[in-house]
């Protein structure tokens, strides 16, 4: 996930770091008009690698059903999201249309980053949702257990205060939520839940 020094500041002090007061993903500029998001597939990638993501994006297309739609690049498109693959086993996007025409959405090697669920994970990303983790009412069913986070992974846990939730209750086994031990400094828990019904649950996070 990568944020602006808008959607994210903090993460140098020694506490647990807070999500930035004016995290503009609530903002319109960070919508793709008509909720379609078009795209692109970098030569980067091989055919293999192709296929999967396309597949990825037939599912994702099948599921919604128009309510938001991952569309091919066409000419008149101002913005939208390249894949490309990475050297480093990193799965990578951007939150929301940045307004930049071109912006990537990286798979790394290996690491499951052509499993359906992570490609699906960060094309979520782009259309401008966080991790379910990072909720602004987060705090009501997980803790986050800071001091077993890796340091470089703290952005991935940061509580956005402003972010929407539309509505929509805390889910723990969301497409965008993490597992209760990923990005883990020892093999420890850096989630924990709070509700009952959810702790068996952590176990079957989908990333």
């Amino acid at each position: 996930m990568v944020l602006d020094e808008f959607q994210f500041n903090g993460i140098e002090g020694k506490g647990p770091p807070n999500g930035a007061q004016s995290a503009g993903i609530a903002g319109n500029k960070y919508r793709w008009p008509k909720g379609e998001l078009p795209y692109t597939i970098s030569t980067t990638l091989n055919r293999g690698e192709k296929n999967k993501v396309e597949a990825a994006i037939s599912d994702f297309n099948q599921k919604l059903q128009g309510c938001l739609k991952i569309t091919p690049k066409r000419s008149r498109d101002k913005n939208y999201v390249e894949v490309v693959k990475e050297k480093a086993g990193v799965c990578q996007s951007k939150i929301g249309n940045r307004n930049l025409g071109k912006q990537k959405i990286k798979l790394g090697r290996g690491n499951g980053c052509y499993s359906k669920k992570t490609i699906t994970h960060e094309f979520v990303h782009a259309f401008g949702l966080y991790h379910e983790q990072s909720r602004s009412d987060r705090d009501k069913y997980v803790t986050i257990n800071w001091d077993k986070v890796l340091a470089r992974h703290c952005r991935n846990f940061v509580k956005q205060e402003t972010s929407l939730t539309f509505g929509v209750p805390y889910d723990g086994k969301s497409l965008m939520h993490y597992g209760p031990r990923l990005s883990s400094n020892d093999g420890s828990d850096t989630i924990t839940s709070k509700v009952h019904k959810f702790t068996k649950g952590l176990e079957k996070y989908l990333l």
